[in-house]
């Protein structure tokens, strides 16, 4: 897509939302709030187009005081997502202490997904110790049935909708699903116009559900200035649908990547317990994005054991294309039957 295209784009969504802007209706209930969104993640699917094929660098940070987690866990990941391959390295870090002392536990993952074969290590263990080795090789008949079946269970370990989700979403869906969602649940959605003196390009959206009253359990803000890009959403919790606490947070800073083109950068999301924000949050997450390439392309190599770099011996889960599996060792460059 051209810069000029994109601009034009840009320009045409705000023809659209002028009507609104300049009337004197404060708010849009029903239909009309549902239209809004509609129209602003039409806009949003034409930019989005620049990341149908994207390479991406980024970190995440997981803090938690939840007992069955980590209390601090670091990834870093490298994915290259394109129309015809798949190719991510990632890296995890465990510690035992929020503030990162002490020795971390690691594991290593690397993936790689082409026109007939799925392959992958996973590495674990201390970084002082002996980190064991494991592979997979998987063989499909088609890499776009194999990324909707194999990448299904993989995505939320990949990160892979994760921008969709926060900045191009409102925590749980993107912003393109939500109007089929609220029609399918019956949910109600206002759209509130910009109050006089704040920024005229960011709406606030509260999203209820008229089972559990009349207060939002979600209230989020949409800058149409910057690809439609949802910036803040507070998310409620109500056991009785009278008394509410604030359950949650998410932050996102939008960044222009490319002219007429904002990309969530960083986003981060906090989560509280039954209290709400009068206790401590109990878990915490933040992406930063330190690369982004859009429209990135990538031949579709074919996937061997050759690129993951096993040790001799190393364990290999064997699946053939009809879904039959085998144990197998990694011996002198070659699968061998355990």
């Amino acid at each position: 897509m051209q810069v000029t295209n994109m601009r034009a784009i840009v320009a045409s969504m705000a023809v659209i939302l002028f009507s609104f802007q300049s009337s004197a209706t404060e708010t849009l209930t029903g239909e009309e709030a549902l239209a809004f969104l509609d129209e602003v993640a039409a806009k949003q699917s034409e930019q989005l187009k620049r990341l149908e094929t994207y390479e991406i660098k980024c970190t995440l940070t997981f803090e938690n005081s939840h007992p069955k987690y980590s209390p601090l866990e670091t990834r870093k990941v490298h994915l290259k997502h394109g129309a015809e391959a798949l190719w991510a390295n990632y890296e995890t870090s465990s510690f035992s202490s929020k503030d990162g002392s002490g020795e971390p536990s690691q594991r290593m993952q690397y993936l790689h997904i082409a026109n007939d074969t799925l392959v992958g290590r996973s590495d674990s263990g201390h970084s002082s110790g002996n980190p064991t080795h494991g592979a997979f090789i998987w063989e499909h008949t088609s890499y776009k049935q194999k990324s909707k079946d194999g990448l299904g269970s993989l995505s939320s370990v990949l990160r892979l909708n994760d921008f969709r989700r926060y900045g191009y979403g409102d925590g749980n869906r993107p912003l393109a699903e939500i109007s089929r969602w609220a029609r399918e649940k019956k949910i109600s959605l206002t759209v509130i116009k910009p109050a006089k003196g704040k920024d005229p390009n960011v709406y606030s959206v509260e999203v209820r559900n008229p089972d559990l009253g009349k207060k939002p359990f979600k209230v989020f803000a949409i800058d149409t200035s910057k690809s439609g890009i949802i910036t803040d959403i507070t998310e409620f919790y109500s056991e009785n649908g009278v008394d509410w606490v604030e359950d949650g947070k998410i932050r996102v800073t939008p960044e222009e990547i490319e002219p007429g083109f904002w990309f969530p950068m960083t986003w981060e999301v906090i989560q509280y317990g039954s209290s709400g924000s009068a206790g401590p949050p109990f878990r915490y997450r933040k992406c930063e994005t330190q690369f982004l390439k859009t429209n990135a392309k990538f031949e579709p190599d074919i996937a061997t054991l050759t690129e993951l770099k096993l040790v001799e011996n190393a364990p290999v889960m064997y699946t053939n294309v009809k879904g039959e599996i085998s144990q197998m060792l990694y011996r002198g460059g070659k699968l061998t039957p355990k």
